[in-house]
């Protein structure tokens, strides 16, 4: 692996599990877009809320990710 590759992998990946938390969840990521400190990455592990927590959430950066499990 070349060292360009090697710095491209974020530091600090921060995994959210998800089941019907709403604006918890909302204002969560919020904080987190809001960081001064840039070298990570986010995952939301959805687990099939029925509340629409997930739908609400619009124009995440894309170093924030989503996983819906069914």
């Amino acid at each position: 692996m070349s060292k360009k590759s090697i710095m491209a992998i974020p530091y600090v990946c921060v995994i959210i599990i998800n089941y019907n938390s709403g604006d918890c969840l909302s204002r969560c990521l919020s904080a987190l877009e809001s960081q001064t400190y840039n070298d990570f990455e986010v995952i939301v592990v959805d687990n099939n809320s029925t509340d629409n927590s997930i739908k609400a959430l619009k124009d995440l950066p894309s170093y924030f990710k989503i996983i819906k499990n069914k």
